[in-house]
Order: structure tokens, then C-alpha cells, then sequence
């Protein structure tokens, strides 16, 4: 075999397939509509807290950890999330570990809500009247659920196949060469 040849065949980079694609582009889009939901939502609780403030009303403990937590977690989940996409199109191996880690994380999470929650989530009680808060947080963890569920099983099976395995451990980056 000709020099150049060896040289193009250990240096070429591996081919992505069609469900890492898939995969990388709803992690980003997935992370962007997230922080554009997370962006109106700390808009909206910052009016609250400023009429809160206006009224002369003392925050409690809890609730300024929730807002510390609200300020803090989505915004670096959603970058988290930006960052695993693109490295999902780049086929690096932390970006494939770190898919896993979110599909796993997210599944148990559906898991504990539909264990622990199930008939608050599931169940639509047209009997009795419920608040619009307690209306939303249901319409809400549906959501969540409809979104997270399949998208964190879809994953832990795409991400833990072999032939995708090897797509992320054959980047130039990884192999040395002979030159």
C-alpha cells in the first residue's frame, strides 16, 4: 500500500452516524428553547420579588435559595447542554459520557416523579376546583415528562450500542501517527 494511502486511512476521521446527528441537534435546540424558557421565567420571578420588596415584605430562607438555586442551575444545565451537542457533532468521548450521565440523570428523575407523583401528574380531577398554580405545575410536569422520558431512554440505548461506542473512539485527535 502506497505511503500516502496508509497516512489518509489513519488520519481520516470517523463518520457520525444519522442518530448522533439526531442527537447533537436536539441537544442543542433542546438546550436553547430550555434557556429561553428559563430567561422568561427569571424575568417573571424577578417582578415578583420586586413587588415582594415593594411591599415591604422579608423574603424567607427557602425561598431565597429557590431563587439562588432558579438563578443558577437551568442557565448551566442549558450551557451544559449547548456544549454536549457540539461535541456530539465532533464525535468527542466526553461529550458521549456526558449525554449518558443527562439520560440517566432524567429518567430517574421521570422515575421518581411518576413514583412518588403519579396521581397528582396523571389524574385530572374535573370534580373539585384546584388553583391555576396547582393547574399549571400539573400542565407543567407533564410536559416535563412527555419531553424527558423518551429522549433520556432513547439515548441510554443509542449511546450504550457498540457501533456508536466506536464512532467517539476513533477521532484524530486520539490516534497518533506513524509520520
Amino acid at each position: 500500500m502506497p505511503r500516502y494511502v496508509s497516512i489518509y486511512i489513519m488520519n481520516a476521521a470517523p463518520q457520525r452516524s444519522a442518530s448522533v446527528t439526531a442527537a447533537a441537534t436536539l441537544a442543542i435546540t433542546g438546550s436553547c428553547i430550555a434557556l429561553l424558557a428559563w430567561a422568561w421565567f427569571l424575568y417573571h420571578l424577578v417582578e415578583t420579588v420586586k413587588a415582594i420588596h415593594e411591599r415591604g415584605a422579608a423574603l424567607r430562607t427557602w425561598e431565597i435559595i429557590f431563587i439562588g438555586a432558579v438563578a443558577i442551575f437551568p442557565p448551566a444545565l442549558g450551557i451544559l447542554g449547548l456544549q454536549t451537542g457540539t461535541g456530539l457533532f465532533r464525535l468527542e468521548s466526553w461529550a458521549r459520557k456526558s449525554a449518558l450521565l443527562w439520560a440517566a440523570g432524567s429518567s430517574l428523575l421521570c422515575a421518581y416523579l411518576l413514583a412518588t407523583q403519579a396521581h397528582q401528574i396523571l389524574v385530572i380531577d374535573s370534580q373539585h376546583w384546584s388553583s391555576e398554580i396547582a393547574s399549571l405545575k400539573q400542565f407543567l410536569t407533564q410536559a416535563l415528562l412527555i419531553a424527558l422520558a423518551p429522549v433520556g431512554l432513547w439515548w441510554l440505548v443509542l449511546f450504550t450500542r457498540p457501533s456508536v461506542k466506536a464512532q467517539f473512539l476513533g477521532t484524530p485527535s486520539d490516534v497518533s501517527s506513524d509520520v
